[in-house]
């Protein structure tokens, strides 16, 4: 029987479980485009500050931004004299690579430093910026991160699971090897939301309880259920902050790391529905509603 506060019972009491966890890459669009527009604005007043001719701000334009998996309306900033060009999503550019995208998502990670921010934004702009342009417009991007990463959330979630986006971006000219701790959560009416982003070099029980503390100490009570994929140390740092969550593993990463291992033919069953692998069981459903 799974252990949880009046408030959580509560919460999942007209939540039906039959849903699909699949990564929502509308979230992760929502603050690519939240990052981009506050950068675009930071450039037009770095801009309009200095502009030899009169000129103001006049609106913005919409346009659709696609990424490596989805879309989203970005709005661009005008300038009444037509002479402002944007530099991080240029005019007529419609698409974003994966190496953007990811380093973008990652000034979102706990512990990113104000130098730290300043080198991705480097890195995207390469040369294009002077230096006083890129601290002008770090700090809009800082100050906007740090609301992000300290914004209260709800009391009460019926479930958080993890993801990892590991990937390979370009820094000081070489290719590192990076890891993206997202952690995702379920409220009481179904929406799923980003709690945040972390990365570590080492994944381990000391990393999982300041990830845990970090979500405490901005308002989280409780924790119906969190599912992971064997994360080292996470079970005993929830079971030390929220002793009462039920920790499941989940089985659809496993599966799905095994299938390379099987012939053409073979493949076709598992493949063919892997949704079904994200649903709730029957005799989980029983027990939730209890």
């Amino acid at each position: 029987m799974i252990n949880a506060s009046s408030e959580s019972r509560s919460a999942i009491k007209n939540f039906n479980p039959a849903f699909l966890l699949l990564i929502d890459e509308c979230v992760y669009s929502l603050l690519i485009k939240r990052l981009i527009e506050v950068v675009l604005s930071a450039e037009l007043d770095d801009h309009l500050a200095h502009c030899s001719i009169p000129n103001r701000k006049n609106g913005r334009t919409r346009k659709t931004v696609k990424t490596k998996k989805s879309r989203f309306e970005l709005y661009t900033p005008r300038d009444r004299a037509n002479t402002f060009e944007p530099q991080f999503v240029k005019k007529h550019q419609i698409h974003l690579t994966l190496e953007t995208e990811i380093k973008i998502l990652s000034m979102f990670c706990m512990g990113m430093s104000y130098q730290a921010v300043r080198m991705q934004l480097v890195e995207i702009y390469g040369s294009s910026l002077p230096a006083v342009d890129i601290a002008t417009i770090t700090e809009k991007v800082v100050l906007d991160v740090k609301q992000f990463q300290q914004r209260q959330l709800e009391g009460h979630y019926s479930l958080v699971w993890l993801d990892v986006i590991r990937c390979k971006v370009k820094e000081e000219g070489s290719y590192v090897s990076k890891t993206i701790y997202v952690v995702w959560a379920l409220n009481g009416d179904g929406v799923k939301d980003v709690l945040g982003f972390y990365m570590t070099k080492f994944e381990n029980t000391h990393f999982w309880s300041s990830v845990l503390r970090d979500l405490q100490r901005r308002g989280v009570k409780d924790i119906l259920m969190a599912t992971v994929d064997g994360y080292t140390g996470f079970p005993a740092a929830m079971n030390s902050i929220y002793p009462d969550t039920r920790v499941q593993a989940c089985p659809v990463n496993p599966a799905g790391s095994s299938i390379p291992q099987l012939g053409s033919i073979s493949r076709k069953i598992p493949t063919a529905t892997p949704k079904l692998g994200y649903r709730a069981s029957p005799l989980l459903e029983k027990e939730w509603a209890l």
